[in-house]
């Protein structure tokens, strides 16, 4: 999605409409990510607007759905490039803790966000509004540590409605497109249009295209009531080495913006990859660890006071043994904490074969005597409640055989 800035003004309703779609379908359509290529309001100074962007936004978040933003020139005083606004809402302090997000570059004015789907691992790399040469710089060096996924770069300013490049497209382009092998597709938005660029990239020099870019503007802010909800669907699919793109509406519940059968190709085209089958990986490592959560209980204590120790046995432990515990914790608001796996070996040496079954032979009759004392328990209890009833019934003839005595008088 982009430019939603006259749904934070003027029509909320639509911004919401759009969210929740992505939220209610994200099984459904196998959503794994969202991007936001600026302009989340249409005034920086109005807080009602950032509100808005705030509210709808986090819909992606409550549903965890993963998703970028940058910011538009509106997002940041149009003329004045001041991104106070923008960092309140959107900086990184949004993000960090969110397992996608990668990197903070200048309190999210930069940012890039690595996903992996069937097999397939991306980098989706942004940078907001303003781009010079020290940005740049640093979306050169996040390319370069992660050659081996395929990068989409989203900014706000890139796509003219000609459809070519504007000169901060340009720029961008040819120092980062063009020296970064893995790129694949730019977004972009800020121009109220739909046009598409595909430029072929020759990586070693031989004259031969390597590659195509798909360089994409999708704006629909010039449409009745802001856009409409438009936004576009990027579906893909590994075994046709395709993305099918398309352009829906939740609000209007519509495909295409524009008439198909009058500009063909400006809401729907296929973008043609070269391989996007599953890739095997293989990870190196000196330590690898398994943790294993089973359900055989050594112990159990009730009504622990908050702050206090609870203590149970561990009997039967055998010498020169390691042994592993955790512990569940569950109050009577339902709640529940599960602790790490604690580990422990046990002292001195390790028993026979002949100590082992003596010992076996120990456990079992400590069992057995266990388990008398519970049905002895049992016994009893069930003697005193007889007892109990035998009394009340007593009393309940007394009390009646003193009445009629009473009446009879």
């Amino acid at each position: 999605m982009s430019d939603t800035q006259y749904y934070s003004e003027s029509y909320p309703h639509i911004y919401q409409k759009m969210t929740d779609w992505v939220s209610a379908n994200k099984t459904k359509s196998n959503i794994k990510y969202v991007f936001h290529t600026g302009d989340l309001v249409n005034i920086a100074e109005d807080p009602k607007q950032w509100s808005y962007a705030d509210e709808y936004m986090k819909t992606l978040e409550n549903a965890k759905v993963p998703y970028g933003v940058l910011a538009g020139n509106h997002d940041v005083g149009h003329k004045t490039g001041d991104y106070t606004e923008y960092y309140k809402y959107f900086g990184e302090n949004r993000f960090k803790d969110q397992n996608h997000y990668g990197e903070s570059y200048k309190n999210n004015r930069g940012h890039y966000d690595l996903v992996s789907a069937n097999g397939n691992d991306y980098i989706m790399l942004y940078m907001g509004w303003g781009v010079n040469d020290e940005d740049i710089a640093w979306m050169n060096e996040v390319l370069a540590k992660h050659p081996d996924r395929m990068a989409i770069l989203a900014f706000h300013e890139y796509m003219l409605v000609s459809g070519n490049r504007s000169p901060v497209g340009n720029k961008v382009f040819e120092e980062v497109v063009v020296p970064n092998k893995n790129v694949i597709a730019t977004l972009s938005g800020h121009y109220h249009d739909s046009e598409t660029l595909i430029s072929d990239v020759d990586d070693n020099g031989d004259g031969t295209p390597d590659r195509k870019v798909y360089q994409m503007l999708a704006d629909y802010q010039g449409g009745p009531e802001g856009g409409q909800g438009f936004m576009r669907l990027l579906q893909v699919n590994p075994s046709e080495n395709r993305i099918y793109v398309k352009t829906y509406s939740p609000y209007l519940d519509k495909y295409n913006f524009y008439d198909p059968t009058v500009y063909p190709g400006k809401d729907e085209f296929v973008i043609e990859l070269g391989d996007l089958q599953p890739k095997e990986k293989q990870v190196a490592t000196d330590y690898f660890e398994a943790a294993v959560f089973t359900d055989k209980e050594i112990g159990t204590v009730k009504n622990i006071g908050s702050g206090k120790v609870a203590t149970v046995k561990w009997k039967h432990l055998d010498k020169a043994n390691s042994y592993a515990w955790y512990v569940k914790a569950t109050d009577s608001y339902k709640g529940k904490a599960v602790s790490d796996i604690w580990q422990f070996t046990m002292k001195g040496k390790a028993k026979g074969k002949e100590e082992e079954r003596e010992e076996e032979r120990e456990q079992e009759s400590e069992e057995k005597r266990d388990s008398e004392k519970e049905k002895d328990r049992e016994r009893e209890t069930e003697k005193k409640e007889k007892d109990r009833g035998k009394g009340t019934e007593a009393s309940d003839k007394e009390v009646e055989i003193d009445n009629k005595e009473k009446a009879a008088k």
